[in-house]
């Protein structure tokens, strides 16, 4: 009985171990707290109306209420939810991510749930650069319309 109860207790703690490992639980309170704040400074950082620098008729509308759209020549082509991301690590995604800067936005397509993710290696106050993880580069410099506002 007494074997069997430390086979039970063994198998209990090693469960709650590998638990801990695979989850990411963060191993100090101050670094999770910090990794918050970024996200919540960076997801500000991106809101606003983006125009692509290399064709102005594609733009790209992030909103506080973590919605997004797509514009092309101002029909709206995309649109659906975005959030900030500080690691990659539980995405599931195939790819190296050793970035130097680890802020990526995450983007999910409203009509058919496929899911984006952008490296954000540049953040300026007028200038976005987000570097799509499984091909091309998008630059965009804020937009601001007639009446002085940065979102439609």
């Amino acid at each position: 009985m007494k074997k069997s109860t430390s086979i039970i207790i063994v198998a209990v703690v090693a469960l709650a171990a590998f638990y801990a490992v695979t989850q990411g639980l963060p191993s100090n309170p101050e670094e999770e707290e910090m990794a918050q704040e970024e996200v919540s400074q960076e997801g500000r950082e991106v809101v606003g109306l983006w125009v692509s620098i290399t064709d102005p008729r594609y733009a790209s509308e992030i909103n506080t209420d973590g919605t997004y759209r797509e514009l092309y020549d101002e029909q709206v082509v995309s649109e659906g939810t975005w959030e900030i991301l500080t690691t990659l690590e539980n995405e599931g995604l195939d790819v190296d991510p050793t970035f130097d800067r680890q802020v990526f936005l995450k983007k999910i397509d409203g009509q058919d749930g496929e899911t984006f993710y952008y490296q954000i290696p540049e953040q300026e106050e007028d200038r976005l650069v987000l570097v799509y993880l499984f091909g091309d580069v998008l630059m965009f410099e804020r937009a601001v319309l007639n009446d002085g506002r940065d979102t439609l």
